[in-house]
């Protein structure tokens, strides 16, 4: 049993932070303590640490990279049925998406931004992914599944992108009716 510093209340050693430099093996506050001072000076200090995150971001982008896509990839290769069944919603999230007035030409183009998908992935060496630029599945609006709502972009502003909308540019490309291929 050890008292802690902040709360002054006696508890078992199992509800304290190890830390080798102390005498007895444990940080002088209980962990319930430490998560309190830690949160409060994070509310403090949230603009230090955003910035020290996005140069952090800014300084690492390479090796980010490297291990988002290795993580990617163990992660589908130990977590198939999550994939699959991801994998199958989306399509069939695409399908309703898609709508009944799109012709032959609209389907064509469709096509032809796939491809170009693959033959920038395969002439940069740098994966693409054809993007929709209103999320199909957003918390706000729901896109559709047409070209001028598809974007060819790298696979890393993909990721990152997630399922959001970025207002500006894709408000100008939604209102012209151009794709950003």
């Amino acid at each position: 049993m050890k008292q802690c510093t902040q709360c002054k209340q006696t508890k078992k050693y199992n509800e304290y932070y190890k830390r080798a430099s102390s005498s007895d093996g444990y940080k002088t506050e209980c962990i319930e303590c430490s998560k309190k001072r830690t949160n409060k000076w994070r509310q403090k200090n949230k603009n230090k640490i955003k910035q020290y995150w996005s140069k952090w971001v800014k300084d690492n982008k390479e090796h980010r990279q490297q291990y988002q896509k290795q993580y990617m990839r163990s992660h589908q290769q130990n977590n198939k049925a999550y994939w699959n069944a991801r994998n199958s919603q989306r399509r069939a999230q695409k399908l309703k998406a898609t709508p009944a007035w799109l012709n032959t030409d609209y389907a064509w183009m469709i096509e032809e931004i796939y491809e170009l998908c693959q033959l920038r992935s395969k002439v940069t060496g740098v994966d693409h992914h054809v993007d929709h630029i209103v999320p199909l599945k957003g918390k706000t609006v729901c896109g559709l599944h047409v070209p001028w709502n598809l974007q060819v972009i790298p696979w890393y502003d993909n990721l990152t992108k997630s399922n959001n909308l970025i207002s500006g540019q894709s408000a100008l490309l939604l209102q012209t009716g151009e794709n950003n291929v």
